[in-house]
């Protein structure tokens, strides 16, 4: 008989196991979402100097056209050898919220470009603003931006 008044369980304590676990789940689990955010934010901006360096890449080989040994050469049917028109500004990638970055390449002085690059973070409203000289951006609440000046031109690597 003492076995069994052994394995009867108790109601506060199976109570007492649950408000436990929810107070360790809640502890593990609110510091953990302050990062992922951040990490959103930074993978975001990382991705934006990315598709930056290589926004500045197709500009420069827009500039160069297609050389006179590509046209002269045989190659397959199907490849198209022509160049794309190359835009200045417009819509490129996806950032980790799933909405296009939007860009807008300038020249900047000789033999430079400036490119912006910026996404529309988690809210998905492009807060950003164009200021009156339409070479400067702000980005507002949770816009995410990346302004690069790089050189281009024959002697660029």
């Amino acid at each position: 008989m003492n076995n069994k008044e052994n394995q009867k369980v108790k109601l506060s304590s199976i109570l007492g196991v649950l408000a436990l676990s929810l107070v360790l789940l809640l502890m593990l689990s609110l510091p953990a979402s302050a990062p992922w955010n951040e990490s959103k934010a930074l993978r975001a901006r990382q991705k934006a100097e990315i598709l930056g360096y290589q926004l500045v890449q197709l500009y420069q080989e827009n500039l160069k056209g297609p050389t006179d040994s590509l046209k002269n050469t045989r190659s397959i049917a199907s490849v198209d050898t022509d160049l794309v028109e190359f835009k200045p500004e417009g819509l490129m990638g996806l950032d980790p919220w799933g909405q296009p970055y939007r860009y807008i390449i300038q020249k900047s002085e000789k033999d430079q470009v400036r490119v912006v690059i910026w996404s529309m973070g988690p809210n998905q409203k492009d807060d950003s603003e164009e200021s009156t000289n339409k070479k400067l951006f702000s980005p507002k609440s949770d816009d995410i931006q990346i302004v690069l000046n790089l050189p281009v031109g024959p002697d660029t690597p």
